[in-house]
């Protein structure tokens, strides 16, 4: 794999360059801390590698509102936006970091720069629409809430049938990731018209919906701890239809399955 460039401002002072106008940050308060695995990618998906032999553009632009030196956008189409780095909370001059935007981007690049996904494999805030028309979908009577059959995927890699290769759920803290597993493993799959909104769970019951209306096969439950690794948290899913169960199994290879099938070449390193 190739080696992502650390020739690339300090990630503080372009922290402190996006802070909204008016607004007052502190980078103590940052909660989770962000990890340097994630300074790094961030900041190269934004001004993109440089090392000789090895350069790729960036994926990802700041500064495109007028109004907003924290928007964003990802590039290459396989984004939209905008979106913002930061939260603009109520009542009050202080703000704080939109913190899991910073770990989507990061998960994103490890993808592009250093897995070489190609870009047009690859959609970010992809949201899936399903077509419930099964009665298994529901529980008791028809959904009113169209918004329950929109699926938002952190990140989606797509095969070249258009056929869904790989989820990749994105958490800003390794707990996040052991509750969902947990609770697939404790949980039949939801029915789509389960609530999921401001109820106990309520994260977990809608990425079960994900997984269990689109039978998507691969997923990685990416976070901080992980993106220097994210075998060490990629799994295949397993649907047993019978007692409407999602099973997990651990698979550290699945993202070079993934590149196969892709037909990713491996990368020599640059002498």
């Amino acid at each position: 794999m190739s080696e992502i460039s650390t020739d690339s401002p300090d990630f503080d002072a372009f922290l402190s360059n996006i802070v909204p106008s008016d607004r007052n940050f502190d980078p103590e308060k940052i909660n989770p801390p962000l990890h340097q695995e994630e300074k790094r990618l961030v900041l190269t998906a934004i001004y993109g590698t440089l090392a000789k032999g090895k350069e790729k553009p960036p994926i990802v632009k700041v500064g495109v509102e007028k109004t907003r030196s924290d928007s964003f956008k990802v590039l290459m189409n396989m984004g939209k936006g905008p979106y913002h780095f930061f939260e603009l909370p109520r009542g009050t001059r202080m703000t704080n970091l939109a913190r899991e935007w910073f770990t989507h981007i990061a998960a994103l690049a490890k993808l592009y720069y250093e897995e070489g996904f190609p870009p047009e494999s690859m959609k970010f805030e992809y949201n899936h629409k399903y077509a419930a028309k099964k009665p298994s979908d529901f529980d008791g009577r028809y959904p009113t809430n169209k918004e329950a059959m929109t699926f938002p995927m952190d990140i989606v890699v797509f095969g070249p049938s258009k056929e869904m290769l790989l989820y990749v759920e994105v958490k800003k803290r390794r707990k996040e990731v052991n509750d969902l597993l947990r609770y697939l493993e404790d949980n039949r799959a939801p029915h789509i018209n389960v609530p999921d909104r401001r109820v106990p769970h309520g994260d977990e019951i809608r990425k079960a919906k994900y997984l269990w209306y689109t039978r998507v096969s691969r997923i990685w439950l990416a976070c901080p701890e992980n993106l220097s690794n994210p075998g060490e948290d990629c799994f295949d899913i397993h649907y047993d239809d019978l007692n409407r169960c999602i099973h997990l199994e651990r698979n550290a290879a699945i993202i070079q399955q993934v590149r196969d099938i892709l037909g990713i070449q491996a990368q020599c390193p640059v002498l």
